[in-house]
């Protein structure tokens, strides 16, 4: 019988727990509410009524098969070891040790570089409570985890339920409300898990070398997706110039982006610090390192836009904020406070230029906020994640390559990153692109006019 104290550790529990509250309440919530408050507030009334089955959909769509795809051993360039096999004959202590220590450590049930995970995890089978990481069907191959395997898969459900809800509020002025719900579930089981499986399920951008502590590569496939919809066929809703100008100095629109940012910024700060499962001081450095990169890059926003407009734009701050908070996720637990600080200064004053540049503000294209906030930041903000790491605070890998940047002479970790921002940013401009253009043919002639209508009618 399992002794629940002695396998798992209390405190990591709690503090995942809490992790996993705040991601519920603040971050799903508060990405429409700033995403909407920058663009257009009728997309966020048509989501509302659909964000209970949306969460209840995602979340058994990632028990069923998607966390399997995302974290089960897949097929890699290194096979995977029986862990059935006959132990060899030990001829001292040192080969009892380096044996026993093999066996703690997961790698030994999993094929490591692979593209998808296996089928180990399908339907919650290897799931049970009592699994945690002293076993091998943990799918983390970190042996110093002391959670449940449930635990680790809730987590990692929100943060599946929370990606797609930026396409999701582009996806409404093109289809139908219902059946948004079907797009999130394919785009998740299409283009988040294996992205998911290459960055945190030993997938062959980990194998690599690519860095990314807070799924910051993971935000740069987010914001290539919503560049999809610039190039997919179907109608979409204009809005009257005059009453889009309106509606950009409206004070409800500030009103609604300064609570979204907010809201987004403090809950992505935890939901970060809880990524590398544990209440420790990497959690610690990770929560500091989030909220000062939003702290610089908001005050960085308000700067930029007084440059550029010759004033500052009331949403100025909100932006910064956000574009540093993406940006720093990639190396928000490998970097020294003061690396957070040029992080997402600047990158969120990057972010004001190329939005300038687009005219984001001044066109009825929702895609162009997502694409800048979570492609162009994370994308920056990954390739400055492996000039800024640094072995004090990033320690090793799972498989004990130490974590260095080019800060410390690393400028191979530079190309490695690079490679991985590229391979993200094409899976999700792809992925998105062919099921946006699956869904033009199974609705076409069904675009909605108007959703707030629709909704108010259903």
């Amino acid at each position: 019988m399992i002794r629940w104290h002695d396998d798992f550790n209390s405190g990591d529990i709690a503090f995942l727990f809490l992790a996993i509250v705040v991601q519920i309440l603040l971050a799903l919530p508060a990405l429409g509410l700033f995403y909407q408050g920058m663009a257009d507030r009728s997309g966020l009334l048509t989501l509302i009524p659909k964000l209970i089955p949306l969460i209840a959909l995602m979340s058994l769509t990632w028990c069923l098969w998607a966390f399997s795809l995302a974290f089960a051993p897949g097929p890699g360039t290194v096979p995977e070891i029986d862990l059935k096999t006959p132990s060899p004959v030990l001829n001292s202590f040192q080969e009892m040790m380096e044996i026993g220590d093999a066996k703690k450590d997961e790698t030994a049930a999993h094929g490591r570089g692979g593209f998808w995970g296996g089928e180990n995890f399908l339907n919650f089978q290897g799931q049970s409570p009592m699994s945690g990481a002293q076993r091998p069907v943990f799918p983390s191959r970190r042996p110093f985890h002391q959670i449940p395997i449930l635990l680790f898969m809730a987590l990692h459900m929100m943060l599946f339920v929370a990606a797609p809800i930026p396409l999701l509020l582009l996806l409404v002025e093109r289809i139908r409300p219902g059946a948004i719900l079907l797009f999130a579930m394919i785009w998740g089981s299409i283009v988040y898990t294996p992205l998911a499986h290459w960055v945190w399920g030993d997938g062959w951008l980990e194998s690599l070398g690519v860095i990314d502590s807070g799924g910051g590569l993971i935000q740069v496939g987010i914001g290539f997706s919503a560049l999809a919809f610039s190039v997919a066929p179907g109608r979409k809703r204009h809005a009257h110039p005059s009453d889009e100008l309106a509606t950009y100095e409206n004070s409800q629109r500030i009103v609604i982006v300064s609570l979204g940012a907010l809201a987004y910024w403090v809950g992505t700060s935890v939901v970060n610090s809880a990524l590398s499962m544990h209440a420790d001081g990497r959690a610690v450095v990770t929560f500091v390192n989030s909220f000062l990169a939003g702290s610089a890059g908001a005050l960085s926003g308000i700067v930029a836009s007084t440059l550029i407009r010759g004033r500052a734009d009331q949403s100025a701050a909100s932006t910064g904020a956000i574009a540093g908070l993406v940006a720093v996720a990639t190396g928000c637990g490998l970097m020294l406070p003061q690396s957070s600080l040029i992080t997402g200064g600047t990158v969120a004053a990057i972010c004001c230029v190329v939005a300038e540049l687009l005219q984001v503000q001044r066109k009825d294209h929702g895609y162009l906020f997502v694409f800048v906030l979570q492609g162009v930041a994370g994308s920056v903000g990954s390739i400055l994640a492996s000039v800024f790491a640094t072995s004090s605070v990033a320690g090793f890998r799972w498989d004990g390559r130490i974590i260095e940047g080019a800060i410390e002479g690393n400028f191979n970790q530079i190309q490695v990153q690079l490679i991985g921002v590229m391979a993200t940013a094409a899976l999700g401009f792809v992925g998105t692109l062919i099921i946006l253009l699956l869904f033009n043919l199974l609705f076409r002639g069904r675009i909605v006019a108007n959703p707030v209508a629709t909704t108010v009618a259903n």
